[in-house]
Order: C-alpha cells, then structure tokens, then sequence
C-alpha cells in the first residue's frame, strides 16, 4: 500500500461537505461585497516568493517546496497567495483592462515544508481577498469588517479582530533601531530562531510565541511611539472607523505579520473553539502592502488584503450551520465627498448586513464617472448621497435599467430594496 505523503489530509463526506458549506459562505460574502474570483497557477517561479513574501523569512528559508525544470530553472509550489495574485496582475495589466479598484477573492492549495501539527498542514486551502488601488483607511476597514463577518458568517463563536500598525519606510527604520538596541540586552535569553531573526528580520521577534521569548517581548519598545505623524494619523482613522462598526476589536500594539511586504496597517483574527493543541491561535490576518506591486515590475498601486486557512477555521467551529444562501440585489453607492465616508461605512454595513450585494469603490470623483462605473458593475440600483442627501439623512435611489429615481430616506432604504 502506497500512504499519502505526511502532512497532506484526505477530505470526503461529513469533511468534504463542511468544506464545501464554508467555501459557499465565503464566496457568498465575498461577492455580496463586490469581489470578482481570480485563480492562479499552483507552481511559479521561486523569484517571485523571494522578492515579494521576503528573503529571510521562515516560508523562502526552510517552508518552500522548490524544484528545477528541464530548463533548470527554479520554481515552487506557491506557499501564499498574495504575490501570485500581484504578479498575475503585473503581467497582464489587469489595471488597464479593468480600471482601479480591483477587489479579487480566491481559494486554492498552499503548500509548506514545515512541521505538520493540528491545523497546520503541508498542504492547506487558503481562501482570501486582495483590493488593489484604493489609499484610503476605508479600504482597510472594509478588508478587516470583511474577514471580521466572514469568520462570523462561518459558525465562529467569540470572534475578535486584532489591529495595530507597523510603519511605513520613514518611521519603520527608527524604530528597528530602537527594537534591535533593547532585544540585543537579552539576546542569550531569546530562541535560536529570534536570535537570528535579530540579525536579519528583528520585527519577526515579535511574532514569536516561545514562552522564554514572550517574557522579553512585553517589555521591548511598542511600534506606536514611533510612528510619523502621517502613521499615527492613518491608524487613528483606522480605528475610529472600525469603531464605527459592530465588531469586536482592540488595538494591539505588539502585533505584527511575519511577511516582509506589509506596511501600516496588519491585522488577525482569533477566536472560536480553538483547541490547545493547535499550531496557532489566529484564523487569519492580513494588512496593507502598498508598495509590492511596485517591486513585481508594476505601476505604484497601493493594495491591502487577508487570508484564511479553510483547515482551521474548520477545527474552529464547534458546530458550524452551513448554507447557501446569499443576496442577488446589487446595490452601488455613489459618494460625492469623502467626509461622508464613515457614515456610508456603516450604512454599506447595514445593507450587506440584510443580504444585499453592496459595491463602492472608495472615491469621490464626479457623480458622472461613479454613475458610470455603477452601470458597468452590474449592480440594479445606485443608491446616491451629495451633501444636500447627507444633510437629511436620505439618497437618491436610481434604477440603472429604467434610469428612474427617487428619494429614499437612510432608515427605509433596507425595506425599500427588498421590495
């Protein structure tokens, strides 16, 4: 009898179907937000992980499964998503294809040569999303509400969102500076992994869960008193517009990702009933990486993203109730300044929360181009809102396919849709 190789899983009945049902809530929010599905190859040239995920990062120096070609070139078996997503984006232009923003959702097999554990396996599913073009914190808001809802969505009890920011090129430096400075005091007392990670990643110390380590790492210095004021700016509105939200979340200032490309805001979620014995405690998490398309050969294109192993948030779920269903309305809302934004946050919040498709795309360009933009998107209705809307709480709702419009207050909007 031939086994299958270690750290690889079988998946059929009850496991195969609670998959499935997870995927089909997935993929129900993930398009009630307005996210398009690409699927990448598997295999990729093994550059593109060492110039995007990082050079002297744990996935490129000990996890990836590489191999030659006839050609004797390298390539890899992808152990992330994000930098194939990046590079197909890259190579064929989508952004003049399809215009900015790009908002992508994607499942597919990642595959990493470590220690097999419960919930960490060698060949896991990834599912996640990626925007593409949008600056702004409500970019990162709506990412983190996304992946907040999904684990939600999916069965999750207790779920919590964990937030904090990790710089930007100016302020990021400094503080590395300071970091290397005070673990370099206690550097005996670290692990083998951090004591080399002092030299060639410090941040990554921070991510690490040896209980020797934790004890140095409470007292090092926090990222937030060094941050540049355009920084410390940014993840204030971050927080003021998850606040905004219904969703449980606290800003933690030693919280970092172990991927070289982040920048600003990183986040995890963590929760459910998550068993002792797992590998690790966060379902998922992502953040900002504004400057990674750049670095693949592409134009500037600031982007932010998260994903999720399928395989923990399956050992997460106590008892997880697993349907199809999901909103077929679609709804475009067309927002002519940006100081209305956080309202129309929570509004899109509220409609997505009663199952309809809800789309924005972040700008404030002329009602001419949005109305535009909604026509193409596929979506039945654009919901309006100028300042003469905002000041009485209501919008114009338009009908893309008559062209009919009528004033719609905020608080009947819901019922008005659904009728």
């Amino acid at each position: 009898m031939v086994n299958k190789v270690r750290g690889m899983q079988d998946n059929y009945m009850e496991s195969a179907e609670r998959r499935q049902g997870v995927v089909a809530r997935a993929r129900s929010l993930f398009e009630l937000y307005g996210y398009r599905e690409i699927d990448t190859p598997v295999i990729e040239f093994t550059e593109l992980f060492r110039r995007s995920t990082g050079e002297f990062t744990d996935i490129v120096t000990k996890e990836m499964y590489t191999f030659e070609d006839s050609k004797g070139r390298s390539l890899a078996l992808r152990p992330e998503g994000t930098p194939t997503i990046v590079r197909a984006m890259v190579e064929d232009g989508l952004q003049n294809k399809y215009g900015l923003p790009l908002k992508f959702y994607y499942f597919g097999p990642m595959f990493r040569h470590e220690r097999p554990q419960k919930g960490r396996l060698r060949q896991h599913t990834q599912m996640g999303v990626e925007v593409f073009g949008a600056a702004g914190v409500e970019a990162d808001i709506e990412v983190m509400s996304l992946a907040y809802r999904l684990m939600v969505g999916a069965g999750v009890k207790d779920v919590s969102l964990l937030f904090n920011s990790i710089g930007c090129a100016a302020c990021r430096p400094a503080y590395l500076g300071v970091l290397v400075d005070s673990l370099k005091k206690k550097q005996k007392d670290l692990c083998d992994n951090c004591r080399q990670r002092l030299e060639n990643n410090p941040l990554r110390v921070l991510d690490c869960k040896n209980e020797s380590c934790q004890t140095i790492i409470k007292e090092a210095p926090v990222i937030k008193n060094h941050l540049c004021d355009a920084c410390a700016g940014n993840l204030r509105e971050v927080e003021q517009g998850l606040g905004a939200l219904e969703i449980n979340c606290c800003l933690e200032d030693r919280l970092v990702r172990g991927l070289d490309y982040y920048t600003r805001t990183v986040f995890e979620l963590r929760g459910g009933a998550m068993d002792p014995d797992l590998a690790q405690s966060a379902l998922g998490g992502g953040g900002r990486y504004d400057n990674l398309v750049k670095e693949l050969g592409g134009p500037d294109t600031p982007a932010v993203g998260f994903s999720s192993g399928l395989e923990r948030v399956i050992l997460s779920l106590p008892e997880a109730e697993l349907d199809n269903t999901g909103g077929a309305l679609g709804v475009f809302l067309v927002v002519l300044q940006k100081e209305h934004f956080e309202r129309v946050t929570r509004l899109a919040d509220e409609l997505r929360g009663a199952g309809l498709k809800t789309i924005w795309d972040f700008s404030t360009s002329s009602l001419k181009k949005q109305l535009g933009r909604a026509g193409k998107s596929g979506a039945a209705h654009a919901v309006i809102i100028g300042p003469e809307e905002y000041a009485k709480q209501e919008a114009q709702l338009k009908d893309l396919a008559s062209g009919e419009q009528e004033k719609v207050a905020w608080d009947r909007l819901v019922k008005r849709l659904e009728g």
